[in-house]
């Protein structure tokens, strides 16, 4: 008996081996050498075969005497349940937090991308960012525990919403004064104030009395509709000037005087709000006054803050107009103890003072008197009113003889022998 023996084939299509779901495995069995070569499940032939559905892969090989060989290899697809990827709001302002959470939390990790660069890669499922832009695209990646990817299709994309911005500048008020706050805010907004010392409001443009000096916060809210900033602005309120002292003046017609006031940077108006500058400074000077008239004094500090007004009143008293006649007048010679009659024709005055030259005085308004002394009078009469306002008026002079007695002759002897030539009227 002949007995023939053939050397035994050996090799190997590789061990159990997993994939990712979407990937292909090659198998090899070349390496046995056999004549033949059949792969289980279907009937593939020749030395190699590729795969891609999880089970058992057979290889049956048969050398060409009559020996078969047969090798396995069990291959498992790792098919992961879809990923999930979900985001916090959908519209966002400009800085918020928008947060996108990935599932399911069985992946191992999860890569996420933005814009298709990768920004977080952890085991945390969610990835959170303050500055996302407008059109953003996000992209998660998550890894099973195998090793196998699967990412979420399509990305999601963010709608970024810009903030609504402003400016205030920076404001400089008087106390009790009402000032304007104002906000130049970007298209589309409403804007809301909220402050110290009560200050509240909506618009771009609001009024505001600071009651206390003092440097004094406020916030503008903006707000579009979605988003909302709030803007910080200050408002430096200055003193108000302290209230000047100014005394009312009375004072006579056609004379020059000075209005005084108190306080630094002291300004006159000729109304009690409003009105025209009149003079700028603590003495206020006015030459031959005329006429009656109101001022308003205040002080103005460094800042431009005005203080209240005081009110002035000036005065302007008529000045008398001094005058009188006489009977007899000054071209009459006054015998001793001829009676002198004053006629005063004196306006705006009630008060009167006579001074008749020789040592007399009077008060009356028109009066009477005699001279007891030879002499040349002059009589000065001093008018004044009730405000002091005075004129003098001064007539003469008056001569004053003293005719005691007349001795008239009733004849004379023109002569020329010395006696009684002449006709003469004696006083002795």
């Amino acid at each position: 008996i002949a007995v023939l023996q053939f050397p035994l084939l050996t090799g190997d299509i590789g061990n159990d081996t997993l994939i990712c779901n979407g990937q292909s495995l090659p198998l090899d069995a070349s390496s046995w050498g056999a004549a033949t070569y059949t792969w289980l499940p279907g009937a593939a032939s020749g030395a190699s075969t590729t795969v891609n559905a999880q089970g058992q892969y057979i290889v049956i090989m048969d050398d060409g005497n009559g020996c078969i060989y047969r090798d396995s290899i069990n291959l498992t697809v790792d098919d992961p349940p879809a990923i999930t990827l979900t985001q916090s709001v959908t519209d966002a302002c400009q800085g918020d937090p928008i947060t996108f959470t990935a599932g399911p939390v069985s992946y191992n990790t999860f890569e996420f991308l933005l814009n298709g660069v990768s920004v977080a890669n952890s085991p945390s499922n969610t990835y959170t960012s303050t500055t996302l832009q407008d059109g953003d695209a996000i992209t998660v990646t998550g890894t099973t525990v195998d090793g196998c990817p699967l990412t979420y299709q399509p990305p999601l994309t963010v709608n970024i919403v810009p903030r609504p911005s402003g400016t205030v500048s920076a404001t400089s008020v008087c106390e009790r004064f009402v000032t304007d706050l104002e906000v130049i805010p970007s298209p589309n907004s409403t804007a809301t104030w909220n402050g110290t010392d009560g200050l509240t409001g909506t618009g771009t443009n609001i009024t505001h009395t600071y009651s206390t000096s003092g440097t004094w916060g406020f916030t503008v809210t903006l707000d579009n509709g979605l988003c909302q900033t709030q803007v910080p602005g200050t408002a430096t309120v200055f003193p108000e000037p302290s209230l000047t002292i100014a005394q009312d003046r009375a004072v006579c017609e056609g004379v020059d005087l000075s209005l005084v006031s108190s306080g630094i940077n002291v300004e006159w108006y000729d109304a009690p709000t409003g009105g025209n500058v009149v003079n700028q400074g603590n003495e206020f000077d006015i030459n031959n006054a005329t006429t009656s008239d109101t001022f308003w004094v205040q002080q103005v500090s460094n800042f431009g803050c005005e203080g209240p007004r005081t009110e002035v009143i000036l005065t302007v008293n008529p000045t008398p107009i001094a005058g009188f006649f006489t009977l007899p007048d000054t071209a009459e010679e006054i015998n001793i103890p001829t009676q002198l009659n004053f006629f005063n024709t004196t306006v705006n005055a009630n008060q009167y003072l006579w001074f008749f030259g020789d040592g007399n005085t009077s008060d009356q308004m028109s009066p009477h008197h005699s001279y007891e002394e030879e002499g040349i009078y002059d009589v000065v009469l001093i008018a004044s009113s009730n405000e002091g306002c005075q004129d003098t008026f001064t007539l003469g002079p008056y001569p004053v003889v003293n005719i005691h007695n007349i001795f008239i002759p009733s004849a004379f002897t023109p002569n020329g022998d010395d006696l009684n030539d002449l006709f003469e009227i004696v006083t002795y």
